[in-house]
């Protein structure tokens, strides 16, 4: 049902999201949020009318657990237990030579296509996680199809779950291998591949960064420009002594990751067409990114070259802790209140800026802006970021902590660009989204008590020649049961609410997702 207002005539599609759905088998639940079975949703928007359907993916994750009614298959805030079907000495060897299934892919889904026939492309969406394993699901049904893992093409185990396609229809990514000499590696299928039957299958490492074999850096993003990949070494690190540990200490995921504050955050920049790292050094002070925004490439009045980067960053790690604690999100009101009262969210856009080239001396300070560029030995610079929306207390208590960004990917991704769009966050859960000019900070919220909306993903219009010219499309959520669950449009110009779509099921609070048009 639609209600108030209208869909536009225009607005022919499907947005389809993934997240965690499922947290309890029998008697046991997950403990962190970020473990739970994947589930896919899909809204269709045809002919003014929208229809809603999930489905759970079909992982080995998902299945093994839900065979046995109890967790097996653990992840951040469970451990793995061995098959209670096998025999004492076969679950010895398999908890201590193998690991539990880790395909359960609740993050994000990736659009690819292939082809099917001679001029004839197929979408392709793939569920994607942390791991290397991707599943292909159909866009009609939803149902789980092929299993892919890379890791047994480029042997890397580990890749983000925001993978970038760039103008030229090249698809990157970045993961971390692991050995003696450990690796973050920059991985392509290039556009020419893309007509071919599998394109995931022709993905190929193109360039390496030299990683702490005993503590890489973990990462869930990176930037691109038209030129170049920004990745951000951070110094939220991945105990890997742990994680081999793990099948005979018993430990969670959780367990195994550690901010370091000593250390400084290190920025590579890497050509996209040779994939050699540009030798040049970034520091800056240490955070933590989930998300980035955008980046694009700029030069000045005096023809030096520079990157701007945008990102969503905290001086503390968001991984885990009460934010994420099951336990912590089914308490009572009252006791999430003494839970979350000594909890700092200050998850803020910001904004840096890299030197590529530059014919001068001193501190480089970039126009209109407070970020800087500070010259240190020959071939390096520590950076000091500008905060795009202002710490005052006013627009604190109003937006809070801001992440999840979105922008018009299509036509600006990689490009200089003017608004980004946000999920805000007041209190302990996300309850606003936020519209910015990236340039000014000027800001337009949109906000309804008890309601929580998801990442808001922009959708062009056919034709617009203005950047903000389209929909913002969330799934909002309330916390009182007499409250449905709905698909909120909004103009993406006044950010004013267009129709929201009711469905008369509860839904999970999805992470990511993606617009198919039709």
């Amino acid at each position: 049902s639609l209600y108030p207002g209208k869909v536009p005539d225009w607005l022919q599609g499907e947005i389809i999201r993934n997240g965690p759905g499922e947290f309890d088998l029998g008697e046991e639940h997950f403990n962190n949020w970020f473990d739970g079975h994947a589930l896919m949703h899909k809204f269709k928007i045809k002919e003014r009318k929208v229809t809603y359907q999930s489905k759970f993916l079909k992982s080995v994750f998902y299945e093994t657990n839900l065979k046995h009614n109890r967790i097996i298959c653990g992840g951040l805030g469970n451990n793995s237990i061995p098959d209670p079907c096998l025999n004492i000495f076969s679950r010895f060897f398999t908890q201590v030579f193998t690991t539990a299934a880790s395909d359960n892919c609740n993050v994000n889904v990736a659009k690819t296509w292939r082809c099917i026939l001679p001029h004839h492309h197929m979408l392709d969406l793939h569920t994607v996680f942390i791991f290397q394993q991707f599943f292909r699901i159909d866009p009609e049904n939803l149902e789980t199809k092929n299993f892919v893992d890379w890791n047994k093409l480029i042997s890397v185990p580990i890749t983000t779950a925001h993978p970038h396609s760039d103008h030229n229809g090249d698809y990157f990514n970045i993961g971390s291998s692991f050995g003696m000499k450990s690796f973050y590696n920059l991985v392509k299928i290039s556009s020419k591949h893309m007509s071919g039957t599998d394109p995931m299958q022709e993905i190929e490492v193109i360039g390496k960064i030299p990683a702490d074999p005993l503590l890489p850096s973990y990462y869930h993003s990176f930037a691109m420009t038209q030129n170049y990949i920004v990745f951000h070494e951070m110094p939220f690190l991945i105990d890997v002594r742990k994680i081999l540990a793990r099948t005979m200490t018993w430990k969670k995921g959780l367990d195994c990751f550690q901010m370091d504050e000593t250390k400084k955050s290190i920025f590579h920049v890497i050509n996209k067409a040779t994939g050699k790292r540009v030798e040049i050094n970034y520091s800056a002070d240490p955070v933590f990114c989930f998300h980035h925004i955008n980046a694009y490439e700029t030069a000045d009045v005096n023809g030096n070259h520079f990157i701007v980067m945008d990102i969503c960053c905290s001086t503390t790690s968001c991984l885990g802790g009460k934010s994420t604690d099951i336990n912590v999100l089914r308490s009572s009101k009252e006791e999430l209140k003494e839970n979350i009262k000594n909890l700092t969210v200050d998850v803020r856009p910001m904004r840096y800026f890299l030197p590529l080239t530059f014919d001068g001396d001193g501190v480089q300070v970039m126009p209109d802006s407070t970020a800087r560029a500070t010259p240190q030995e020959p071939g390096s610079w520590f950076l000091e970021p500008h905060a795009i929306i202002t710490n005052e207390e006013t627009t604190l208590a109003r937006i809070g902590a801001m992440d999840l960004p979105s922008i018009n990917y299509a036509h600006y991704n990689g490009r200089k660009y003017k608004y980004g769009y946000f999920i805000g966050n007041s209190g302990f859960v996300p309850d606003s989204l936020v519209k910015v000019d990236v340039d000014t900070g000027k800001k337009i919220v949109w906000r309804e008590q008890n309601k929580f909306p998801s990442e808001p993903i922009f959708v062009p219009r056919p034709n617009a020649t203005e950047e903000d010219d389209g929909i913002i499309l969330s799934t909002v959520i309330s916390n009182l049961p007499e409250e449905e669950t709905f698909l909120l449009i909004l103009d993406a110009v006044t950010f004013t609410e267009l129709a929201r779509a009711e469905v008369n099921v509860k839904l999970p609070y999805a992470f990511h997702g993606c617009f198919v048009s039709k």
